[in-house]
């Protein structure tokens, strides 16, 4: 499991220095990060880690590159209605299953407080739901 910086080095950065460095990324380093993280795992191993929407496309393709397969996504809702922001993606070395977009999960609730999925996940450590509607009902 890893755990890159995927957030933009845009907007307003973090007055604590050891936090912005933490949660900035140069355009392109998601890539850069998984080649590096592809030559650590053993064939049959997994990679997991969460990346911004935004980065899933050339996250993949660096994935299958690199001889990652059977990649699976799991986005996380914001609340309600709203479009995922982030994402879980797991891969095998070696992989070659389909790729899976799994259910995902709404972490909060339309007043802000979080949905009892998220809040057994974050407090109580369950596993991530392997079903759970769409914010659209899909």
């Amino acid at each position: 499991m890893a755990n890159p910086p995927w957030h933009s080095p845009h907007g307003t950065p973090s007055p604590d220095l050891r936090r912005r460095l933490a949660l900035s990324a140069e355009s392109g380093l998601p890539e850069d990060w998984i080649r590096v993280l592809t030559k650590w795992v053993l064939p049959g191993g997994s990679l997991t880690f969460v990346l911004s929407t935004a980065s899933i496309e050339g996250a993949c393709q660096t994935l299958k590159e690199n001889g990652c397969g059977s990649i699976q996504l799991y986005p996380f809702w914001p609340r309600p209605g709203r479009e995922a922001k982030l994402v879980l993606v797991r891969a095998i070395h070696g992989g070659r299953g389909v790729f899976r977009l799994r259910s995902g999960l709404i972490l909060h609730e339309t007043d802000g407080r979080f949905t009892p999925a998220a809040e057994r996940v974050l407090r109580n450590g369950e596993a991530l739901p392997e079903s759970q509607t769409s914010p659209n009902g899909f």
